[in-house]
């Protein structure tokens, strides 16, 4: 579901909680606000974490051909930054990808500008040309 979509329904939930609290007597109108407050926390809580991105690496891709922008190897891990496209704007931008070496097959080329992935099942080879 998207952020507006998320927001919309947060905004009629504690609307419908704020027009009960102030249609009925005072004991209960404020258990209703204290449910009003967490529910907007809850809301705000589940928005924040859609919205915002700690920059950690994406570990799961779709099967497929990507350009890649830069591979860097190191220890057990391989890096890979790719360049993508969102389906509404035609901006690029760089999505940051990190695997396992056992994930690919043969080499791992530094100098690569194709990721290819390989899908069967739960099974997924990593190939860089």
């Amino acid at each position: 579901m998207e952020i507006a979509g998320l927001l919309f329904i947060g905004l009629a939930v504690v609307l419908s909680i704020a027009w009960a609290a102030s249609n009925l007597n005072d004991r209960f109108s404020s258990s209703l606000m204290f449910l009003f407050g967490v529910v907007s926390i809850l809301l705000f809580a589940i928005v924040a974490a859609r919205v915002l991105k700690d920059g950690s690496p994406v570990l799961d891709i779709k099967a497929g051909q990507y350009k890649v922008a830069f591979v860097y190897e190191a220890g057990d891990n391989v890096s890979i930054v790719i360049e993508s496209k969102t389906d509404k704007e035609v901006k690029k931008h760089l999505r940051l990808y990190q695997f396992k070496k056992e994930a690919f097959d043969g080499q791992i080329r530094t100098e690569a500008t194709t990721l290819t992935v390989i899908e069967g099942g739960d099974f997924k080879k990593l190939k860089l040309e």
